[in-house]
């Protein structure tokens, strides 16, 4: 099962001329190149960055979890850090602009069905982006969250980096599966990313209202 697994996706990759990671046992196959093989072994590819920026957003998220006793770490440094890693996922997708697509296959999702990842020029122009607006965003959180409580910050703070991880798997998916648990960990991060501080913003609306009046 695993053989013929590799040797579909190696065959995808490598034999139309397009860049592909090393894996265990590629070599055996006679229509895999050496060199394309040797070149990706020493370099890195722009869905490798692309991955780490979103086990990046992770693990920001459950960090700003467990500091909820710390509010003031949680604006100060959690969110300028997310900010500064949505810079490097734009300056991720300007990279993979002029590359090859990328493709990777995780270990995760279930025995026959994994997980495919791709990034195109396409996707990377979306992942531009997102990593500068998230960037914006993600400033702007570390003032306007500088009020709110230790409880409440620490879970906004989760479903806002679960969110952006979330929306990033989206735009790098290459299969249907991969898709729908992407978009839906999008959808349900987002909804209680707005219902977390419902008192917040009802306020916001009644003094916005009086203001009008």
């Amino acid at each position: 099962r695993h053989t013929r697994y590799w040797r579909d996706w190696s065959s995808d990759v490598c034999s139309s001329d397009l860049g592909c990671r090393a894996q265990p046992g590629l070599r055996n196959f006679p229509f895999v190149d050496e060199k394309i093989i040797v070149m990706n072994m020493v370099g890195m590819l722009p869905l490798d960055v692309a991955g780490a920026v979103v086990v990046l957003w992770l693990a920001l998220g459950l960090l700003g979890l467990t500091l909820q006793r710390s509010p003031h770490l949680i604006t100060n440094v959690i969110f300028p850090i997310g900010a500064m890693v949505s810079l490097a996922l734009a300056a991720t997708g300007l990279w993979a602009l002029g590359e090859l697509a990328n493709f990777a296959v995780l270990p995760l999702g279930l025995p026959d069905l994994p997980f495919h990842l791709r990034l195109d020029p396409l996707s990377a122009f979306f992942l531009i982006l997102l990593g500068g607006a998230s960037f914006g965003v993600s400033l702007f959180s570390a003032g306007y969250f500088k009020s709110t409580q230790g409880n409440t910050l620490g879970l906004l703070c989760l479903e806002y980096h679960l969110f952006l991880a979330s929306m990033a798997l989206v735009l790098l998916a290459d299969d249907a599966y991969m898709f729908m648990v992407a978009w839906e960990t999008m959808a349900l991060s987002s909804y209680f990313l707005v219902t977390t501080d419902h008192n917040r913003s009802e306020e916001h609306t009644s003094e916005l209202q009086s203001r009008q009046y």
